[in-house]
Parts: C-alpha cells; structure tokens; sequence
C-alpha cells in the first residue's frame, strides 16, 4: 500500500518538470489542451450513473478502467462488455476482464470510440472520400487478491486518429487503492484513490500534447446494509477542481444475513450530481442508473451527461465466473 502513495507523489511532483503538464493546469484555461480527451469518458454504465465516482459499494468490473482497483473487489474472475451512445454518432464500446492468477489478478480490456465519418473534400470543393475519427486505447495489469486494501496498477497502450495522415500514440499508467468497508474503525467508511493517465505526452502533427491527468480521492459511507453515499474530490490537469456526491440503493431480492457480496441477486439504483459541468441547466450535472443482478451476471444501465450536450444512455454487461 505504502508504495502505491508513494508512487503516486513521484509521478505528481515529477510531471510538470517533465513538460508533461498543460499551461495554467487545473483550471479551466487548461480545457481542450490534452490529447485523448476519450480517456475522460467512463467504461462502466455504473460509474457513469454515479457521476465517474471511484465507490467501492459493489462490485463493477466494467470501471477498471477508470478504477483499476475495482477489480479486486471480487474474488471472481469477471468479463465486462460496455457500450456507449454519445452526441454526433460517436460510439464507445469496451470489453476487460480479471483472471485470477495465484495471489493475484491480471487485468486486461480494450477500449473505442468510433465517431461517424467525416466527408473529405480535395482543393477544387468536391467530395473526395471520408474518414471515421478512431481513438482506442490497450490496457493490461495486475490487482492484489484477497488483500484488506486492495490495489492496482495498469499500462495503457493509446492511439489516436483524427484526420488522414494525422495521428498519435503513447502509452500511460493508471494507479488506485481502495479501502472498503470494514477497513477502517468506523465499518461504515470507505475510501478509494485513483491517479489516471499517467505518461509522456502525445505527438499529433507537428505538436505535443499531455495526456488527461486525473487525481481522484472518493469517501464512502454505508447509511445501511443497501444505501450508500459517496463524495468525490476530482482534480484533473485540464479543467478546474470539481466534486462529485453519488447515492446508490441496492434492493437484494434475498438476504445473505448483512453481507452485501456481487452474486447476490438484486436491484440497484443510482444517482449523482457533479459540479463537472458549467451550465444554468440543472440536468447537466445530473446522472441516474439501475443495475440488475441475477446469478452470476449484472446488467447496469445509465443515464449520463456528455458536457453541456444533455444525457446519453450507457450499458455494462458484467459476468462472473
């Protein structure tokens, strides 16, 4: 655990001498100065229903992405298949999965966003082809198993493609611990910590740009044995510092005693509102979502905002095995 921390204030401290930082970071004269902007889009219908929070409530192998640490928080091995409907036909479709290996997990997945093609024109105005924008990132890594706090690390392999002859690779690292319930003297408290994106920035044309840096600290608290609040304090290297408060309730359709676990059948529902988006509408820092456990599989649907654009749906298929 100690290395976790202390990994994480190396990579801190070190980034913005290493040109890896946009100008004016973490505030909103940063916005639209880091490449691969789909690293910021969640991979799980639940975190996105949650507003992005880092909650450790229930299980969600569909987050490792986002929340490597996630997937330590079932013993199973586990398959995730998401899809995302966004604003200008663009798709998101991710597929990862945790296979139990010894003492640990590995961790793997790959992660899309398709947008709609894109008419091309040559120097005399006339049609001359299109091109679909393509953004994907590889991921691998290894989870502790069966630990009281459990981690993980990741290594991300990312490339973009925004235009003909116009593209861009790298590579990052996603670092997170999460403390669940029970860890703490106070077994209702929770808390997870997330550093993303981490890695040298990202060469398109001619120019450089830093990847999407995240820190994320998230605190839970267990109101009961099915309700659970959470608080999320963002700070990404691109915008402005913003929070985030999530709600989920989860209906178990049997009692296993008290203990809550990811097999146990069930309706989950859920809802956040961040500070993320800077609109008069009320809506736009809104997100909702349900989630149906049945046997050894889940299925989360949500409903989340893209920018100032309204809500767009998201669907995660979780199996465990």
């Amino acid at each position: 655990m100690r290395y976790i921390f202390a990994a994480m204030t190396v990579i801190l401290s070190t980034h913005a001498y290493a040109g890896m930082f946009p100008s004016a970071p973490f505030t909103q004269k940063a916005r639209g100065q880091a490449a691969a902007a789909f690293l910021k889009i969640p991979t799980s219908a639940r975190r996105a229903s949650l507003g992005g929070s880092l909650s450790l409530a229930i299980a969600d192998p569909a987050a490792v992405f986002q929340s490597p640490a996630a997937a330590a928080t079932t013993d199973n091995n586990t398959l995730a298949l998401t899809s995302s409907f966004l604003p200008e036909d663009m798709t998101q479709a991710c597929v990862a999965g945790a296979v139990n290996t010894g003492s640990k997990r590995f961790l793997y997945g790959i992660n899309a966003l398709q947008q709609a093609p894109i008419t091309l024109y040559n120097a005399f105005g006339t049609s001359d082809g299109s091109f679909s924008p393509l953004d994907y990132e590889v991921m691998f890594g290894i989870a502790t198993k069966g630990q009281a706090a459990p981690a993980a690390a990741t290594v991300n392999f990312l490339q973009t493609k925004i235009g003909p002859g116009l593209s861009g690779t790298s590579a990052s690292a996603d670092l997170s611990i999460g403390f669940p319930f029970g860890y703490f003297m106070d077994p209702n408290t929770s808390m997870s910590l997330a550093l993303l994106n981490v890695g040298p920035s990202m060469k398109i044309g001619s120019k450089n740009f830093p990847l999407p840096l995240r820190a994320q600290l998230q605190g839970g608290y267990k109101l009961t044995d099915t309700y659970f609040i959470g608080a999320d304090v963002v700070l990404p290297v691109d915008q402005e510092p913003f929070l985030v408060g999530s709600l989920e309730w989860k209906i178990p359709f049997a009692q296993e005693g008290t203990k809550m676990i990811e097999t146990l059948p069930g309706l989950s529902i859920r809802t956040a509102i961040t500070s993320q988006n800077r609109t008069d509408d009320f809506t736009d820092k809104l997100s909702f979502g349900i989630g149906l456990q049945v046997g050894s599989m889940s299925l989360d649907v949500g409903a989340a905002p893209f920018g100032n654009l309204g809500l767009f749906p998201r669907l995660s298929l979780n199996l465990y095995f």
